[in-house]
């Protein structure tokens, strides 16, 4: 909850600063390449922010809560402009991304224990890279409209396993870090539509949270959700 109300506000004060600029963007032809840095130009840096649901393929023991089970990431993105309607660019990021697992008969995951609620947390450092393909012909000093297409892999720094109970109006909440049965590294596909400096994006792991030896079921592999770009 505190995530959605972190990006409303910044979605706020972007729309009034986009409100005070659309005109001019619309209004102005390309801008020759004077310079060298920005938007449009040949090379752009801007941080970022991003919210969304995970979701995906359900395995049996690791059924998820959706849209309970969500992430939030902040980051760094660099574009380096190749060509007008094609550019390259690479992204660093940290990401948490929240499992919370149904308490149902058929959970293994971690255990076979029932939590009033009970969560998986990953905690994650992410490289990537990406082509951008722009659609906008004309315009000024700005993003425009594109697309996208990239791969990635992260690091998990660190896992945690928390359960809340309550018993006669007393709650519990239970933290356990430090397992050795996931994997530390993951890699990753995804796609972006951007409108300037909003995006929706989906992305979708190629591999496996957990060890094999393990024997635990896998989490889904897809995630869906919005960024801001902070620019």
């Amino acid at each position: 909850m505190k995530n959605i109300i972190i990006l409303i506000i910044i979605a706020f004060f972007t729309l009034s600063t986009q409100a005070q600029i659309v005109l001019f963007e619309r209004e102005t032809d390309d801008f020759s390449d004077d310079g060298k840095n920005g938007p449009n130009l040949s090379n752009f840096s801007h941080a970022y922010m991003g919210y969304g649901i995970l979701l995906g393929t359900i395995q049996e023991g690791a059924d998820i809560r959706i849209p309970h089970s969500q992430y939030f990431q902040i980051g760094y993105r660099y574009k380096k402009k190749l060509f007008q309607y094609l550019s390259l660019g690479t992204d660093i990021q940290y990401r948490t991304n929240y499992f919370s697992l149904k308490q149902n008969n058929t959970k293994t995951l971690v255990d076979t224990v029932l939590h009033k609620k009970e969560k998986l947390i990953f905690k994650q450092i992410e490289l990537s890279g990406f082509l951008r393909f722009n659609f906008s012909k004309r315009r000024g000093n700005f993003i425009g409209n594109y697309l996208d297409i990239g791969a990635g892999e992260s690091w998990t720094m660190k896992l945690s396993h928390k359960t809340i109970d309550k018993t006669n109006n007393l709650k519990t909440k239970i933290e356990v870090n430090g397992f050795e049965y996931y994997e530390a590294f993951n890699n990753y596909v995804f796609a972006r539509i951007g409108f300037n400096r909003y995006v929706v994006t989906g992305t979708y792991r190629l591999s496996n949270l957990f060890k094999p030896n393990s024997n635990y079921p896998e989490l889904p592999e897809f995630s869906v959700g919005v960024e801001i770009g902070l620019f």
